[in-house]
C-alpha cells in the first residue's frame, strides 16, 4: 500500500487532493490534517463524512485528557467515531478505528495533526500506527512548505495593502493603465479632480476619450507616453483634460512605462493655482 502511495505524495499538488490520495490508497473513510501556525488553524478534509473544526477540537481535547503532553500518536481500535462526534451524530457509528498523529514541524510552536479513520475495526494497531507515522513524516516537509508559502503570501498581501493605502491617499494624481488600456490604479486625488471613478473609466474602450474629446489632442497625449522607461521622465507636460462636468483642468504630468506596457501617470492639478494667479493680475 505504501509503495503505491508514496510516489503520489511526492508531487506538488494542493493539500486536499493529496489527502484524497491517502484516503483512497488506504481504504479510509476520512482523512484530515490541521495546520496550526499560531494564527488561524487550517483544516483540510478528505472523505465523504462530515468533519468540521469543532469535531477536530473535540477529538484533540479527549486525546489530551487520555494521554500525556508528549504523545506522538494516538490509536483507537473500536468505536473511534464516538470520540470525533457526539453519540447522536449520524457519522459516529461509521468510523470504527482511527489514528491521530502529531506532525512536528521545524520552528513551529504549535502542534499539527494527521488523522486517518477507517470504517472497520483494525486487528493490528502496530501496522496502522506505523503507517500513520510514516505518512506524518512524509507530510512534514510538505506542510512546512505550505506554512512558509502562506506566511509569505500573507506578508506580501499586507505590504500590498499598505502601499495601496499610501497611493490612494497621496496628495498627487496617480493612475495606471495596463497594455489593454484598462485602469488598474485610480487614486482619490484623481477621483476628486476628474469626477470619474475607476469603475466609470473601465466602461470605456479608450478612457482617454473621457478626458480629451478632441482626437488631435488625444493623439498628442498618447504620443507623449515614452517607450519602456522604468523611471519617471524629469520633464512634466502641461495638459488640459476635461472633467466629468465639462470643466477644463490645468494639469502637469509625468509618466513611467513598464516593460509589460503598463503606464503609471504621476500628475499635479494646478487649476486652482492658475485661477488664483489670473485673479491676482
Amino acid at each position: 500500500m505504501l509503495a503505491q502511495l508514496m510516489p503520489g505524495l511526492s508531487t506538488h499538488q494542493p493539500l486536499r487532493p493529496l489527502l484524497f490520495t491517502i484516503n483512497t490508497a488506504l481504504g479510509a473513510c476520512l482523512t484530515w490534517t490541521m495546520i496550526d501556525d499560531g494564527k488561524e488553524p487550517r483544516l483540510e478534509v478528505a472523505g465523504e463524512l462530515e468533519c468540521h473544526y469543532h469535531h477536530v477540537m473535540r477529538l484533540l481535547a479527549l486525546s489530551r485528557l487520555e494521554s500525556d503532553r508528549n504523545w506522538r500518536i494516538r490509536y483507537w481500535r473500536n468505536e473511534a467515531g464516538k470520540l470525533l462526534y457526539p453519540d447522536s451524530h449520524p457519522d459516529a457509528g461509521i468510523i470504527k478505528s482511527a489514528a491521530l498523529c502529531k506532525i512536528p514541524l521545524q520552528g513551529a510552536s504549535h502542534s499539527n495533526y494527521l488523522f486517518v479513520a477507517f470504517p472497520y475495526s483494525q486487528t493490528s494497531s502496530s501496522v496502522i500506527k506505523s503507517i500513520a507515522i510514516i505518512l506524518a513524516e512524509k507530510l512534514k516537509g510538505y506542510l512546512s512548505d505550505v506554512i512558509l508559502k502562506e506566511r509569505t503570501a500573507s506578508e506580501l498581501n499586507a505590504i500590498m495593502v499598505r502601499y495601496k493605502v499610501m497611493l490612494d491617499c497621496a496628495p498627487i494624481l496617480l493612475n495606471s493603465f495596463d497594455a489593454r488600456r484598462r485602469c488598474i490604479l485610480w487614486n482619490r486625488a484623481c477621483e476628486r479632480s476628474f469626477g470619474w471613478t475607476q469603475n466609470d473609466i473601465n466602461r470605456y474602450a479608450d478612457p482617454l476619450e473621457l478626458f480629451y474629446p478632441d482626437p488631435v489632442m488625444r493623439e498628442q497625449v498618447r504620443l507623449s507616453f515614452s517607450p519602456f522607461n522604468d523611471t519617471p521622465v524629469t520633464e512634466m507636460h502641461t495638459r488640459y483634460p476635461v472633467r466629468r462636468d465639462g470643466a477644463t483642468l490645468t494639469t502637469l504630468w509625468s509618466n513611467i512605462t513598464m516593460a509589460d506596457g503598463t503606464i503609471l501617470n504621476i500628475g499635479v492639478d494646478v487649476t486652482g493655482l492658475k485661477k488664483s494667479r489670473t485673479a491676482r493680475f
